[in-house]
């Protein structure tokens, strides 16, 4: 199940909300949290519910370890002003194109030219193969890399849509051989450059 849950508050004039999310997973013994994702208005009467149209980020630096590492993954959620879809009970539908901006740099620096793209509508997750050819993705897998990433907003959209929310989602791989780590995980905001 993918998805996510947008909380507000406009009855009570001057409430805050805040806290962090919590990701579980029993079978793996995964536990993963992050920040709250704030809309960045100053609401006091409700105007601005569901209006994540102040976050305009397009633009991230994807990095990731060698495959025998880690597994790493993104989840995306494509923001804008979604509060009209909330009215009237409506799944958010803006989407976002993300590129590889063609191309994928080694942990040396080197960079492997090709062009990958991925879209997405409402939330997604991202692999790294998405986001790289074949050839990109097996020079990248015994060292790990970089995809110097950006998005854009998909002209196929009903929806304006202004930018991404990016979460890194690293277990350790099984190929490392250690029992007591493998599977475990971490998760965190992807933080965006200009």
């Amino acid at each position: 199940m993918k998805g996510f849950l947008v909380v507000s508050t406009k009855t009570n004039p001057g409430a805050r909300i805040s806290g962090e999310m919590v990701i579980a997973d029993p079978a793996t013994g995964t536990l993963a949290t992050y920040a709250g994702i704030s809309n960045n208005h100053t609401d006091t009467t409700g105007l601005f519910e569901g209006d994540f149209s102040n976050i305009a980020d397009q633009k991230y630096d994807l990095s990731f370890f060698s495959d025998q590492t880690t597994n790493t993954s993104w989840y995306a959620v494509v923001v804008g002003d979604m509060s009209a879809h909330i009215a009237t009970g409506r799944d958010w539908d803006g989407s976002q194109i993300l590129s590889n901006n063609a191309f994928v740099y080694n942990n040396e620096g080197f960079m492997f030219s090709g062009t990958k793209m991925k879209t997405i509508t409402c939330a997604d997750t991202v692999n790294k193969s998405d986001l790289m050819t074949g050839a990109q993705g097996a020079i990248v897998a015994r060292t790990g890399g970089l995809i110097h990433a950006s998005s854009s907003q998909n002209p196929a959209s009903a929806s304006a849509s202004t930018g991404l929310v990016l979460m890194k989602m690293q277990t350790v791989s099984k190929l490392r051989g250690d029992p007591f780590l493998e599977g475990k995980g971490t998760l965190h905001r992807e933080p965006a450059w200009d």
